[in-house]
């Protein structure tokens, strides 16, 4: 019996609970860009790409998130690449990120003196751990990066506050040593994961400020220190950056269909949706289909907009209030603010995703807590009711861990998720497009459900999304060999306010190889190109959009199948000099210089490729260095060849 009251066997029941409730949705598929972002591992397996290719794959900023596909790479070598190994490996850093937010919060209570008693953080660590709206977190393989960078915040938070109860304690060389290379540099393994794990500093000031400012006076000057080197500094850098290059930041914002300012005013929204779904979870809500997330056009459109500013700004002040007397409430709540303070500002991300609430309501939890002992201690005779809390406690724990096994049996079957999603998400690209691919992949093909999902996008509001679902049933209509209505493409031209995004990219490029390859009633390599380049002259963004540079390419294929090198070259032409120089559009050029006879230019380019960093690492090494081979034996290569 002593046993089972421990907290230590608790500790482990919560554990053991996750691994039960979660278990069923180990056998899920991949979801969204899990085969884009892990297509790699295949190629490793088979020994056709070496380890230094695998960790620096789709590497993006200044250094990409190699600790994460580092860790992928276990997975795969453990269990081959197959969803269960992944989804498994995410399952187990989630428990113990689970063992890890029951420390911090045992260490946060003693060094604030809080409590002596480890129950509450068992109880906070048992909700944090078997919440549901994490099952899009746990059971989304790429979402390991979200969940290795939060361990790591995880530890350089514990490393925080063992470095300033060292400085108090007089140990200043212990001391500064957490504060000023532990704790950096798991900072930096978490952005090596993810970028936001870079918010750890923020967080710990306000832990500072909430606990530890009054309490461990010694040390004031070295957390000060810490703070300017490592909050105001980069914050600087941030802001200098920005103003130097503003168009760095903004022209990412071309492949949405919202502008910067938009965002800004659809996140108070976003962040009161998701302290909804926290406090009162509803399943049928939750899911990874929210790209139809409706933005703000104006603080009045939806009217919730400035509801939501409010309801932030009051819960804000309010918790300002309460700093004194409910610590609790002022830290755990700005801590949830914080820990959303990245991918809730100005950065040009996609609105809304549950998984970005994994490192938020570690603080979001206690907050509510420190709030009900708050509001408990006001009440005249609550003898009784604090006597009831644990019980209340642990029937809040059973229903959430009910509700996360429910919401991951549902995801064991890809199909029945999506379709439990569909009604609710008509107008997600993601979803109606993935249910449609589904459809045409049975056999035989189910083509009039698949027509029936793309019908459904072709209502959406969002201009872009309709000229996906337009292009995706003349792909269909092509597969079936119907003739095709030619004003389906050719009207791209027409298109105004289609934004050139990612989606556009992809349902464009899938109609331009079945038109090659099979050819289509109706319309021609060249019908197509024409139509697409007068949709690509007529928008007014810049061609360092990403989308439009790669549809400059596709425009260059479809000529170049037609037999007219010209346009053809016109198009590369524009993609190279004024649009992003990437390694597809540089193996394009390469490989149309040799296609027009220009050899000794095409050796010329091959040389100063082999000079740019992203050529010598990887795929594009191999494929740069068959095309020099080849073009010193005097052969006359292809793209095709090459690869």
């Amino acid at each position: 019996m002593t046993l089972l009251r421990s907290p230590l066997f608790t500790v482990l029941a919560a554990l053991a609970a996750a691994f039960a409730v979660y278990w069923t949705g180990l056998h899920g598929g991949w979801l969204l860009d899990d085969a884009t972002n892990l297509d790699i591992f295949p190629r490793w397996l088979k020994g056709e790409a070496v380890w230094q290719e695998v960790v620096g794959y789709h590497a993006e900023g200044f250094v990409g998130r190699p600790v994460a596909m580092a860790s992928f790479m276990l997975s795969a070598a453990l269990g081959g690449y197959s969803p269960f190994s992944f989804k498994l490996g995410n399952l187990i850093l989630h428990a113990l990120n689970g063992v890890l937010v029951y420390l911090l919060y045992r260490r946060v209570s003693r060094v604030a003196g809080l409590t002596a008693s480890p129950w509450p953080a068992v109880i906070l660590m048992a909700v944090w751990l078997l919440h549901p709206l994490f099952v899009s977190t746990t059971l989304y393989a790429v979402q390991r990066m979200t969940i290795l960078a939060t361990g790591f915040v995880l530890l350089a938070l514990m490393a925080y506050l063992a470095g300033r109860q060292a400085l108090q304690e007089g140990h200043t060389i212990k001391g500064r040593g957490l504060l000023f290379v532990a704790l950096p540099l798991l900072v930096l393994l978490g952005t090596l994961c993810k970028q936001n794990a870079a918010i750890t500093p923020l967080l710990c000031g306000i832990i500072e400020i909430a606990f530890l400012r009054s309490r461990l006076p010694s040390g004031r000057r070295d957390a000060l220190a810490f703070y300017a080197l490592f909050i105001a500094l980069p914050m600087l850098l941030a802001c200098g950056l920005y103003l130097a290059k503003p168009e760095s930041f903004v022209i990412s914002y071309s492949e949405y269909d919202f502008t910067m300012a938009q965002r800004l005013l659809s996140q108070p929204r976003v962040l009161m949706d998701y302290l909804g779904q926290l406090l009162i979870p509803r399943g049928p809500r939750m899911g990874i289909f929210t790209d139809d997330y409706p933005f703000s056009t104006s603080l009045m459109a939806p009217p919730t907009t400035l509801l939501s500013i409010i309801a932030l700004a009051a819960i804000s002040a309010f918790a300002i209030a309460v700093r004194k007397t409910a610590p609790l409430v002022f830290a755990g709540w700005f801590f949830f603010l914080a820990a959303h303070a990245i991918e809730a500002s100005f950065l040009p991300l996609d609105l809304y995703f549950e998984h970005r609430n994994y490192l938020p309501a570690i603080g979001l939890f206690p907050a509510v807590a420190g709030l009900f002992q708050w509001a408990l201690a006001r009440i005249p005779s609550h003898g009784q009711l604090a006597r009831t809390a644990p019980l209340l406690a642990g029937l809040v724990v059973l229903l959430l861990a009910g509700a996360t096994w429910a919401r991951a049996s549902v995801w064991r079957d890809t199909e029945v998720m999506m379709a439990q999603a569909a009604p609710r998400h008509p107008h997600s690209r993601f979803l109606q497009m993935t249910l449609a691919q589904l459809a045409m992949n049975r056999q035989p093909p189910d083509v009039e459900a698949a027509r029936g999902y793309l019908h459904l996008l072709a209502q959406s509001p969002n201009p872009s999304n309709r000229a996906s679902s337009y292009i995706n049933l003349a792909a269909i209509d092509c597969l079936q060999q119907r003739p095709l209505d030619p004003s389906v493409v050719t009207g791209l031209a027409s298109q105004d306010k289609v934004t050139p995004g990612p989606g556009t990219v992809t349902s464009v490029n899938n109609l331009a190889k079945l038109v090659m390859s099979r050819g289509c009633n109706g319309i021609t390599s060249r019908t197509f190109a024409d139509g697409l380049v007068k949709w690509l002259n007529k928008d007014a963004h810049s061609e360092s959009v990403r989308a439009k540079s790669r549809l400059r390419v596709t425009a260059y294929s479809l000529y170049l199948h037609a037999g007219d090198l010209t346009s053809a070259w016109d198009q590369l032409d524009i993609a190279w000099k004024n649009g992003r120089q990437e390694p597809g559009t540089a193996f394009a050029r390469l490989d149309l210089m040799v296609r027009s006879g220009k050899a000794e230019q095409a050796k010329q380019f091959a040389m100063e490729l082999a000079q740019e960093a992203d050529m010598r690492r990887g795929r594009n090494q191999d494929i740069l260095q068959a095309y020099m081979e080849l073009l010193e034996r005097g052969s006359n290569p292809s793209h095709n060849q090459a690869r």
